[in-house]
Protein backbone atom coordinates (compact mmCIF):
# COMPACT_ATOMS: atom_id res chain seq x y z
CA UNK A 1 0.00 0.00 0.00
CA UNK A 2 2.77 2.31 0.78
CA UNK A 3 5.36 2.47 -1.32
CA UNK A 4 8.45 3.99 1.02
CA UNK A 5 9.18 6.61 3.49
CA UNK A 6 8.17 9.64 1.93
CA UNK A 7 4.55 8.17 1.50
CA UNK A 8 4.91 7.15 5.84
CA UNK A 9 6.05 10.83 6.25
CA UNK A 10 2.89 12.39 4.00
CA UNK A 11 0.67 10.04 5.96
CA UNK A 12 1.96 11.11 9.72
CA UNK A 13 1.77 14.35 8.27
CA UNK A 14 -1.83 14.34 6.91
CA UNK A 15 -2.83 12.82 10.56
CA UNK A 16 -1.00 15.88 12.16
CA UNK A 17 -3.34 18.06 10.18
CA UNK A 18 -6.94 15.65 10.60
CA UNK A 19 -6.25 15.96 14.97
CA UNK A 20 -5.42 20.03 14.56
CA UNK A 21 -7.94 20.78 12.24
CA UNK A 22 -10.90 18.81 14.56
CA UNK A 23 -8.92 20.00 17.69
CA UNK A 24 -9.42 23.93 16.18
CA UNK A 25 -12.70 23.50 15.90
CA UNK A 26 -13.45 21.92 18.86
CA UNK A 27 -11.37 24.93 20.53
CA UNK A 28 -13.23 27.24 19.26
CA UNK A 29 -16.85 25.42 19.86
CA UNK A 30 -15.36 25.19 23.74
CA UNK A 31 -14.45 28.30 23.58
CA UNK A 32 -17.38 30.34 22.94
CA UNK A 33 -19.66 27.88 24.74
CA UNK A 34 -17.85 28.41 27.64
CA UNK A 35 -18.07 32.41 27.47
CA UNK A 36 -21.88 32.15 26.95
CA UNK A 37 -22.70 29.99 29.44
CA UNK A 38 -20.81 32.60 32.09
CA UNK A 39 -20.30 30.00 34.93
CA UNK A 40 -17.02 30.45 36.79
CA UNK A 41 -15.09 26.94 37.95
CA UNK A 42 -11.90 26.22 39.26
CA UNK A 43 -8.64 26.26 36.77
CA UNK A 44 -8.19 22.41 37.12
CA UNK A 45 -12.19 21.97 36.40
CA UNK A 46 -12.28 24.11 33.63
CA UNK A 47 -8.73 22.53 31.81
CA UNK A 48 -10.61 19.24 32.65
CA UNK A 49 -13.55 19.76 30.37
CA UNK A 50 -11.44 21.77 28.10
CA UNK A 51 -9.40 18.62 27.59
CA UNK A 52 -12.42 16.07 27.56
CA UNK A 53 -14.08 18.87 25.04
CA UNK A 54 -10.83 18.13 22.83
CA UNK A 55 -10.13 14.84 23.01
CA UNK A 56 -14.42 14.51 21.51
CA UNK A 57 -13.32 16.97 19.09
CA UNK A 58 -10.34 15.19 17.93
CA UNK A 59 -12.40 11.69 17.65
CA UNK A 60 -14.92 12.95 15.71
CA UNK A 61 -12.74 14.75 12.96
CA UNK A 62 -11.18 11.13 12.72
CA UNK A 63 -14.07 10.02 12.48
CA UNK A 64 -14.63 12.61 9.49
CA UNK A 65 -11.30 11.57 7.85
CA UNK A 66 -11.97 7.69 8.02
CA UNK A 67 -15.25 8.79 5.67
CA UNK A 68 -13.30 11.01 3.52
CA UNK A 69 -10.90 8.42 2.75
CA UNK A 70 -12.97 5.45 2.47
CA UNK A 71 -15.36 7.37 0.00
CA UNK A 72 -12.39 8.65 -1.92
CA UNK A 73 -9.80 6.20 -1.56
CA UNK A 74 -7.10 8.86 -0.85
CA UNK A 75 -5.76 9.84 2.35
CA UNK A 76 -4.44 13.42 1.08
CA UNK A 77 -6.12 16.21 2.17
CA UNK A 78 -8.77 18.43 -0.06
CA UNK A 79 -10.51 21.73 1.03
CA UNK A 80 -13.23 19.98 1.28
CA UNK A 81 -12.46 16.98 3.58
CA UNK A 82 -10.44 19.71 5.81
CA UNK A 83 -14.23 21.53 6.06
CA UNK A 84 -15.64 18.37 7.50
CA UNK A 85 -12.98 17.79 9.54
CA UNK A 86 -12.78 20.96 11.00
CA UNK A 87 -16.84 21.26 11.09
CA UNK A 88 -16.96 17.66 12.74
CA UNK A 89 -14.53 18.57 15.71
CA UNK A 90 -16.80 22.01 16.15
CA UNK A 91 -19.53 19.96 16.26
CA UNK A 92 -18.00 16.82 17.96
CA UNK A 93 -19.22 17.87 21.73
CA UNK A 94 -22.72 19.21 20.83
CA UNK A 95 -23.31 15.90 18.82
CA UNK A 96 -22.61 13.97 22.23
CA UNK A 97 -24.81 16.61 24.08
CA UNK A 98 -27.78 15.93 21.53
CA UNK A 99 -27.92 12.26 22.02
CA UNK A 100 -26.95 12.63 25.94
CA UNK A 101 -30.59 14.82 25.93
CA UNK A 102 -32.42 11.89 23.65
CA UNK A 103 -30.84 9.00 25.70
CA UNK A 104 -32.39 10.77 29.18
CA UNK A 105 -35.42 11.99 27.22
CA UNK A 106 -36.05 8.27 26.61
CA UNK A 107 -35.06 6.91 29.52
CA UNK A 108 -37.27 9.03 31.51
CA UNK A 109 -40.46 8.12 29.34
CA UNK A 110 -39.65 4.65 29.75
CA UNK A 111 -39.31 4.69 33.88
CA UNK A 112 -42.03 7.40 33.75
CA UNK A 113 -39.95 10.41 34.80
CA UNK A 114 -37.05 8.39 37.67
CA UNK A 115 -34.15 7.92 36.62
Amino acid sequence: MFDGLQEYKQLIATWAMVIALSVFGGLADAIMRYRREGVRMPLQYFLLKIFCDLFIAAFAGVLAFFGVWHFTNSYELTAGACIAISLSGYLGGNAINIFASIWEAAIKTKTGGMQ
